[in-house]
């Protein structure tokens, strides 16, 4: 369950059973089905992730920078975002408990070469984590050439593979 406003500091995702999704149940439900469901939602504080994307020397300014914060566990479910004001600083309200890896770039959706990066893992409790400081440096071009192979032989449709890093300090 996600609720889009909370308020008041609180967590805006529950999940079956749990706070944690690592812990949480899962109802199935087949097609045609009903299921009747009571689900109990408890309040969770949560904490506020605050910090600064610093350019390096004589690059453009830090304002603008899309910063966002990926659960390290669960990289499908929980992201939080923010842009980064005038001076380079960012605050992400509302992040619940857990591991995280925080990410700043400039530029669009996928880094080209050139565009500014950075990233730290950062862990989070119910207190606020402030003071973070993201040094952004410039991506460096890559070229990276494969097949993608479908068991069975099938000819699939157009397929769009993206690459992470796992963790700090390169991408």
């Amino acid at each position: 369950i996600y609720l889009s406003n909370p308020g008041g500091g609180h967590t805006a995702q529950y999940y079956l059973g749990t706070l944690d999704l690592r812990d949480a149940g899962v109802i199935e439900v087949k097609a045609g089905e009903e299921r009747g469901v009571d689900i109990q939602l408890s309040k969770l504080e949560a904490a506020r992730v605050a910090g600064q994307v610093v350019p390096p020397a004589g690059a453009i300014p830090a304002h603008g920078f899309a910063v966002s914060l990926q659960a390290v566990d669960s990289p499908s479910v929980a992201q939080f975002r923010a842009s980064t004001r005038d001076n380079g600083s960012f605050t992400i309200p509302n992040v619940p408990p857990g591991a995280y890896l925080l990410r700043a770039q400039s530029g669009s959706y996928a880094p080209g070469a050139g565009d500014l990066l950075a990233e730290q893992r950062v862990e989070v409790g119910t207190t606020d984590v402030r003071g973070i400081v993201l040094n952004a440096h410039p991506a460096a071009a890559v070229d990276l050439a494969g097949t993608v192979v479908f068991e069975g032989g099938a000819k699939p449709r157009p397929v769009v593979v993206v690459v992470h890093s796992e963790c700090c300090p390169s991408i």
